[in-house]
C-alpha cells in the first residue's frame, strides 16, 4: 500500500512538473555549471580590409570569410602565416554569386549555397585570389539557409505547410511541423511561416542528427536523420516570438520590437550541441540584439550538459573541435573573430 501511494505522490509530481514550461535556456541549465570564459585569440579583421564580416569557417588553419558588400566578397586569412586571399562578386555575370548563405564544410573543401539553387566551393588561385567553382546543382524550389550533410539537405524556407523541409537529393522525404505555443497555434500556415522562418539547422559531423533552431522567440528541436525521415528527439519550446501584422500579401506577420531573441546559431560535434544565445530585445538595440553571451551545452537527447558566459558576444559560432576551440564573428571594436578556448 505504502508502494502504490509513493508511486502515486510521484506521479502527481512528474505530471506537474511536465505542465510547468520552462520559460529560456537560462532557467532550464539553472542546475548545471556556468563556465566563464575569456578570449583565448582575437583576429582584428579590419588590418586585412575587412569592415563587415557576416560568417566564417575555419578549415587547415585557415578562416575563410563573407563580407557584406558587392566586391571582393569572399577572404580567406592564416593568421600564422599571414597569407590572405580574397575576390568573388556580387552579381549575375561569370564567376559572380547572387547571395550566398551559410558555409559549410564537405571534407576539406569550403562550400556555400546560392540563391541560384547551386551550391559552390571557394578556390584559391596562385595570384593570392579566391574563385569559385560550382560544387553541386540543388534545384529545389523555396528553401532558404538550409544545411547539407552528403546527399541530406535540412531547410527552411518559404513554405507555409511545415517548419522544416527534408531532403535527400531532390526528393522530400518528411516535414516537421512549426512549434507550437499558444500564442502561435491559431496563426494560418503563411503566418507561422513568416514569424518562424528565421534561426539555423545543422546536422550532426557524422551527418546521423539535425538541431534546428528559431532565433526570434526560442526553440531547440533535434532529430534522427534516417533514409526513411526524421525522428523527433525533443522539442523544446522555451518562448514564443512576438511579432505585428504588415501591409504585404506574402509576408502578413513581421517581429515585433519587443521580441525576445532567442538562438541566434547553433554549432555542434557529434557528442554535443553549441546554441548561442542572446536573451536581448530586439528594439532596445537592433544590431546588438542578434549577438549572444551565451552557449548552452546539450547532449544529443536535449539534455542540459553545461554552459559557457562569453567575455564577448558573438554573431556567430562554429568549433575547431581538434583544437578545442569556440569561435565566431565577434565587434571588438569592429568586426573580428574571436577564439574562445574550451
Amino acid at each position: 500500500m505504502k508502494k502504490v501511494a509513493l508511486y502515486l505522490v510521484m506521479f502527481s509530481f512528474m505530471a506537474c512538473s511536465s505542465d510547468q514550461a520552462i520559460k529560456d535556456p537560462i532557467e532550464h541549465f539553472s542546475h548545471t555549471k556556468k563556465i566563464p570564459i575569456s578570449v583565448y585569440n582575437n583576429i582584428e579583421l579590419e588590418s586585412y580590409g575587412i569592415y563587415r564580416p557576416w560568417e566564417c569557417v575555419k578549415t587547415n588553419g585557415k578562416y575563410y570569410v563573407l563580407e557584406e558588400k558587392k566586391g571582393n566578397v569572399f577572404s580567406s586569412i592564416n593568421p600564422i602565416t599571414g597569407s590572405f586571399y580574397q575576390g568573388v562578386n556580387i552579381g549575375n555575370g561569370p564567376g559572380e554569386v547572387l547571395l550566398p548563405e551559410r558555409f559549410m564544410l564537405e571534407g576539406e573543401e569550403v562550400t556555400f549555397y546560392d540563391t541560384t539553387k547551386k551550391r559552390y566551393k571557394l578556390v584559391e588561385n596562385k595570384d593570392s585570389t579566391l574563385s569559385v567553382e560550382v560544387f553541386k546543382d540543388i534545384d529545389i524550389e523555396s528553401i532558404s539557409y538550409p544545411t547539407f550533410h552528403g546527399e541530406k539537405i535540412l531547410s527552411k524556407g518559404w513554405f507555409v505547410d511545415a517548419w522544416l523541409h527534408y531532403y535527400i537529393g531532390k526528393d522530400e522525404i518528411d516535414t516537421i511541423d512549426f512549434p507550437s505555443f499558444p500564442e502561435t497555434d491559431g496563426l494560418n500556415g503563411l503566418e507561422k511561416m513568416s514569424v518562424f522562418k528565421n534561426g539555423q539547422q545543422k546536422f550532426s559531423p557524422d551527418g546521423n542528427k539535425a538541431v534546428a533552431t528559431i532565433s526570434s522567440g526560442c526553440a531547440l528541436a533535434i532529430f534522427d536523420c534516417t533514409d526513411d525521415g526524421l525522428d523527433e528527439v525533443a522539442m523544446l519550446n522555451y518562448f514564443p516570438p512576438e511579432f505585428v501584422a504588415i501591409e504585404y500579401e506574402y509576408h502578413p506577420l513581421t517581429i515585433s520590437r519587443n521580441c525576445k531573441i532567442g538562438f541566434v546559431d547553433v554549432c555542434c560535434t557529434n557528442q554535443f550541441i553549441y546554441a548561442l544565445y542572446s536573451g536581448k530585445i530586439f528594439g532596445d538595440d537592433i544590431f546588438t540584439s542578434h549577438y549572444g553571451g551565451y552557449v548552452f551545452v546539450y547532449d544529443w537527447k536535449g539534455n542540459p550538459v553545461n554552459y559557457y558566459k562569453l567575455e564577448k558576444d558573438l554573431f556567430s559560432i562554429e568549433i575547431d573541435e581538434q583544437n578545442g576551440i569556440l569561435y565566431g564573428i565577434g565587434n571588438d571594436p569592429e568586426g573580428c573573430i574571436l577564439e574562445y578556448k574550451l
